[in-house]
C-alpha cells in the first residue's frame, strides 16, 4: 500500500504553489506584468460605466499583490505608485542569488 501524502490546507497550498512560480523568474514576470496590466498603480477613472471593469481588474490585482506579498514581502513596495511598484530587477537578482 502506497504511503499516504499529507494534504496541506487549502490557503497554505496556494501559498506553497504561489511559492514555487515566484520562484523562477519567469513566473515573477508573468505575474508582475499581470498586475500592471489590472491598473493597481494607476486612476481607474474614467466617467463611463468603463469604470466598474476598471475597478474590478484594480481588485484583482490588488489581490495577487496581497498574496505575493504574504509570501514573498521582498518583491514589493509600498506605497502604490507606477514606479515602486514591484522592485522586480533588484528582488529578482536577489532571488536568483539566493537559488
Amino acid at each position: 500500500m502506497a504511503a499516504t501524502k499529507r494534504r496541506l490546507p487549502p490557503d497554505q497550498q496556494l501559498k506553497a504553489d504561489l511559492s514555487v512560480v515566484l520562484a523562477i523568474p519567469e513566473g515573477r514576470r508573468y505575474l508582475f506584468n499581470l498586475v500592471e496590466r489590472c491598473l493597481v498603480a494607476q486612476d481607474i477613472w474614467i466617467g463611463t460605466a468603463e469604470i466598474h471593469r476598471r475597478a474590478g481588474m484594480q481588485t484583482v490585482g490588488l489581490s495577487i499583490m496581497a498574496d505575493v506579498q504574504s509570501v514573498r514581502p521582498d518583491l514589493t513596495r509600498l506605497p502604490l505608485a507606477a514606479d515602486t511598484l514591484f522592485d522586480t530587477d533588484e528582488a529578482m537578482e536577489e532571488s536568483d542569488d539566493r537559488e
